[in-house]
């Protein structure tokens, strides 16, 4: 049997990276191949540096669209490059801007491509190349893609050590009795400045009764610890602030309720595990994806879902104080939140992948595309 080879395009965030790394560990762990070409964000170091050292390749894009679009064809031939260095049988996209020159290299290299979208609504790289993707597999139901033959709703790779802990978590540095609740706030591998500025100030008006239960576990974002430390100072409130955390299966494990941006990946893990959440989407977007991810779930009554407005009023108090309190709700909620969404996409893209391969092109070592059908790959 024929070791898969799998090439992953595209990052920019943690959120775009995760779920690849969950394809990647599975890979591994069968003994299959794989190589990252991402971008080269700081946010970016911390998930690759465990799974891809040795296997990846940098491809830096330009911010700025005009700057983009004037580097597009040289960055296309530095992925072509790489592809035919690699020579990988199905070339994954992850989305963000990277994913780009690497997914126009393998459509003229003939190579197969598979798109990961991890939102309600695609992605600008991926809704790009969503007519010639041989296979699209989404987390979420998408909206205004129903009739793409190419969609498969799989659900989202997640993290092995996360499927894989058992209990309530363990988190080493944090000494946190069983008995005590924790309350764990998470603002996207970049922080969120309205979560750490503005959440401080609404927990502090909770009551006497769950301050001596709880504990607060804030992941700010890299650089943004301290102001968020300085938010909780005078609380009187039991925080453990981080810029950035590796263990966040861990954290979400051991959290009783998770106060969320509204990224799919995070909702996703987090709805795997029967979290009560309550979720607090970036407003901004132009496609409006996290408002969406997070209706969809309270509409599901898998969550509760707190505009960026209502917490700058000030508001959200009770609906916090109400799940902290009422473990009933909270675990009803986990339980709508399980059945809202497939809760591990992970084999069944393996399976995806192995098909797109078994169709695919091989392309030899430095040459020409020879399309071919590849040996038989593993069922």
């Amino acid at each position: 049997m024929s070791r898969l080879r799998i090439l992953f395009a595209g990052g920019g965030s943690g959120g775009h990276l995760v779920p690849a790394l969950a394809l990647a560990e599975a890979l591994s762990e069968r003994g299959d191949e794989f190589f990252f070409v991402h971008g080269d964000r700081e946010i970016e170091r911390p998930f690759l540096a465990p799974f891809a050292e040795g296997r990846s390749h940098a491809l830096p894009v330009s911010s700025s669209s005009i700057g983009f679009v004037f580097s597009l064809r040289a960055k296309k031939r530095e992925a072509q490059g790489v592809l035919r260095s690699f020579r990988p049988q199905v070339v994954v996209g992850l989305g963000g801007r990277t994913s780009y020159p690497v997914l126009e290299a393998a459509k003229s290299l003939g190579i197969p491509v598979l798109l990961l979208e991890q939102n309600r609504v695609m992605g600008r790289a991926n809704r790009k190349f969503s007519r010639s993707a041989a296979r699209i597999c989404h987390a979420f139901p998408l909206l205004g893609q129903a009739r793409l033959p190419s969609l498969r709703w799989t659900g989202l790779p997640l993290r092995r050590h996360l499927m894989r802990l058992r209990g309530g978590g363990e988190i080493s540095d944090l000494s946190i009795p069983d008995e005590e609740l924790v309350l764990l706030v998470l603002g996207g591998s970049q922080g969120a400045e309205v979560l750490n500025l503005h959440l401080p100030l609404l927990l502090a008006r909770l009551g006497p009764e769950l301050r001596e239960r709880l504990h607060v576990i804030h992941v700010a974002g890299p650089g943004k610890e301290g102001a968020c430390f300085k938010a909780y100072q005078g609380t009187g409130l039991r925080v453990h602030v981080f810029p950035f955390r590796e263990d966040v299966p861990s954290l979400l494990r051991r959290a009783d309720l998770c106060v969320l941006r509204g990224g799919g990946t995070t909702l996703c893990e987090a709805a795997a595990l029967g979290k009560g959440m309550l979720v607090v989407p970036i407003p901004w977007h132009p496609d409006k994806h996290q408002v969406k991810n997070a209706a969809f779930l309270a509409e599901q009554g898998a969550a509760e879902l707190l505009s960026q407005e209502e917490l700058l009023r000030g508001e959200g108090l009770e609906r916090i104080e109400g799940l902290l309190l009422d473990k009933e709700r909270r675990e009803g909620m986990g339980a709508q939140a399980r059945d809202a969404l497939p809760r591990d996409g992970t084999e069944r893209v393996l399976v995806e992948l192995e098909a797109l391969a078994r169709r695919g092109a091989l392309l030899p070592r430095g040459g020409r595309l020879e399309e071919k059908e590849n040996e038989a790959v593993r069922p």
